[in-house]
């Protein structure tokens, strides 16, 4: 059978070798279903095309009510490749309507554990009180990963809904002491202004957990890395203090930059959870591996806490104390080392495919920086 070719406009958005593409606009029926057959079958077509990236432009292009019903039956065709059924998880999570999740929640319990954890993150970013019940009546995966996968995807959708019962275990932090790190870095906050803070949420790409962003954000320079720290819109630095102490919280998104900021991405999401007389402070990262812990406590109305790393590999070793006022961070006493301890953990690698990758490499250093 001769295979198939693409128009050049379907061709634009799905072709490997393409390093600049068009604007994903409104899509026709025809386009939708050409793109339908290379999310399915991308070994069809003559031209060497992605399945993710029509995945991609299905969601974007197609309107939520046609596009979830396509993403749903790819997510679910145990024939397709792991990178495409991830892709349409994602995909499903940022369209975060009510059908997304239904349709995330039918498939809690895939074989494929990459597309299975998959499924956990997305439920994570968007899940609502029924997905928690759904997921808190789940058995817990025999694989590390998925496991934790799991139990962070409880743990946003309790803080982000204010709801008991699903936070994170306590883990406790080095027991450092600032004198105790060597080879130092520099660590800064500043508070950045309200259009400082628009241009970059521009930027931002990914999912924001649920969560609307406040009007401004912190940036933070650490040696020649920078992060900037996006706070929850609910928590306004004058009532930050009071509100910690009355249910858990989604605090905020910590998000990396690729060169030149031009796009940025979720690489930390910041949870707190009332604790005896003071708040826990966890930071933990996409895949729900705390990087640090730490505590806050109100004296005065003042919100002061302290941050340190925890125990994991590839750590770099990290105290510090500061407090929060309606101007921002003041960072009181700062330790980071500029170096890392330990040996990082081997990366599992999907298995090959006919789509080659999750995310092609013109995507990856574009829409999706933070992979």
């Amino acid at each position: 059978m001769r295979p198939a070719r693409l128009t050049p406009a379907v061709h634009r958005l799905v072709a490997l070798d393409q390093h600049h593409r068009p604007p994903i606009g409104r899509l026709s029926e025809a386009q939708v279903r050409t793109l339908t057959q290379v999310a399915i079958r991308p070994a069809a077509f003559e031209q060497r095309v992605s399945a993710p990236l029509a995945i991609r432009a299905l969601a974007r292009g197609a309107g939520a009510a046609r596009a979830v019903p396509i993403l749903a039956r790819l997510l679910g065709a145990r024939a397709a490749a792991p990178p495409t059924r991830i892709a349409a998880a994602r995909e499903l999570a940022l369209i975060g309507t009510a059908e997304a999740e239904r349709a995330l929640l039918r498939r809690t319990r895939v074989e494929d554990p990459h597309v299975r954890r998959a499924v956990l993150r997305a439920l994570g970013s968007i899940g609502g009180p029924a997905a928690l019940r759904a997921l808190t009546r789940m058995r817990e995966p025999a694989d590390p990963a998925a496991r934790r996968r799991l139990l962070f995807a409880r743990a946003l959708i309790a803080h982000r809904h204010g709801l008991e019962g699903a936070s994170l275990p306590p883990v406790e932090g080095e027991p450092r002491r600032p004198e105790q790190i060597g080879d130092r870095t520099t660590l800064t906050a500043v508070l950045e202004s309200v259009a400082a803070t628009a241009k970059d949420r521009e930027r931002l790409r990914g999912s924001t957990f649920g969560i609307r962003l406040a009007p401004r954000a912190i940036r933070l320079l650490c040696g020649r890395a920078e992060r900037t720290v996006f706070f929850n819109r609910e928590l306004d630095p004058s009532r930050m203090a009071v509100r910690l102490r009355k249910r858990p919280w989604v605090l905020g998104l910590i998000v990396s930059w690729t060169s030149e900021r031009r796009l940025a991405g979720v690489k930390h999401i910041i949870l707190t959870t009332p604790e005896d007389d003071g708040v826990r402070v966890d930071i933990v990262r996409r895949d729900g591996r705390r990087t640090y812990t730490g505590r806050a406590t109100v004296d005065g109305g003042t919100l002061q806490f302290t941050i340190t790393d925890t125990e994991r590999p590839a750590t770099a070793p990290t105290y510090v104390t500061g407090h929060l006022t309606a101007r921002g961070i003041v960072l009181d006493r700062v330790a980071v080392s500029g170096r890392r301890i330990g040996v990082r953990p081997t990366v599992a690698l999907l298995p090959p495919t006919r789509s080659r990758a999750l995310v092609p490499d013109s995507v990856g250093k574009g829409d999706y920086p933070w992979r």
